[in-house]
């Protein structure tokens, strides 16, 4: 009856001339209405289409799926994202980073080395990439809690990598601390991480090494060119007090 009504009324309208005020109003009022027969429904702007309707209820299960779907997607693109930097750190560290100001966060970042980069991800994630296939952050797993943002440093510029936030501890006087990290496979305590400031890189390792090889040759030469100088020191001392000997006893006889 609905669609019947809808199709009289709109074939009642006037194509052509002025529409009396009767039909003028029916006009306005069936302009930007919706008819609805059966499943069908006719919007009026001018043209009749015809389009399925759709239960409020399925058009949210069908965004329900796709943003959850979209979630999926993401959490999937985390794991990866750290099993990636998982694979090619050296040395992996949490920081507690619960009261960090936006600001701080990108300074901290803007500081960092190029060998070094930081990642915010959940716990979860984080420990479904360790177990999928880099069992020697193992050592990671008891850390996996509370907000954690992670470190990752590529070879072996850790005093580099670390020294940035030790210096914004300094200037904000912040209480967040390193929760603990891993070294190659080896747990870092909080106590520890100190003597990892510390370490040389390799470049550091062969410059002084190759200082102590060019330093060897130069303490042997002045050695060696000692000993006639010390020798030649101590005959003078011994001719001297045999002179002084024979003298004396001459004088005596």
């Amino acid at each position: 009856m609905a669609a019947t009504f809808c199709a009289q009324s709109l074939g009642a309208l006037p194509s052509a001339g002025i529409a009396s005020s009767s039909e003028a109003g029916m006009q306005r009022q069936l302009a930007g209405s919706r008819c609805t027969f059966q499943g069908r429904s006719t919007d009026f702007f001018g043209a009749s289409v015809a389009a399925p309707c759709r239960s409020e209820g399925v058009s949210r299960r069908g965004s329900l799926q796709i943003s959850n779907a979209l979630t999926r997607e993401k959490k999937e693109a985390t794991v990866e994202k750290v099993k990636e930097q998982l694979e090619k750190s050296t040395f992996v560290a949490g920081i507690a980073y619960k009261g960090f100001t936006v600001k701080q966060m990108e300074e901290l970042r803007r500081k960092m080395p190029p060998s070094a980069t930081l990642l915010v991800a959940k716990n979860k994630l984080v420990g479904k990439a360790i177990d999928d296939g880099n069992v020697k952050y193992e050592s990671l797993k008891p850390l996996l809690k509370g907000m954690n943002v992670w470190m990752f440093v590529e070879g072996d510029e850790f005093g580099s990598a670390i020294k940035p936030f030790r210096d914004m501890q300094k200037e904000y006087k912040l209480e967040q601390d390193f929760v603990g990290g891993c070294l190659d496979g080896s747990f870092v305590a909080p106590a520890d991480f100190s003597s990892v400031e510390k370490m040389p890189t390799k470049l550091e390792l062969i410059t002084k090494i190759a200082m102590l090889i060019k330093a060897v040759p130069t303490k042997v030469a002045r050695s060696v060119n000692a000993v006639p100088q010390k020798l030649a020191f101590s005959t003078k001392l011994v001719a001297e007090k045999m002179e002084e000997e024979q003298g004396g006893a001459s004088a005596s006889s």
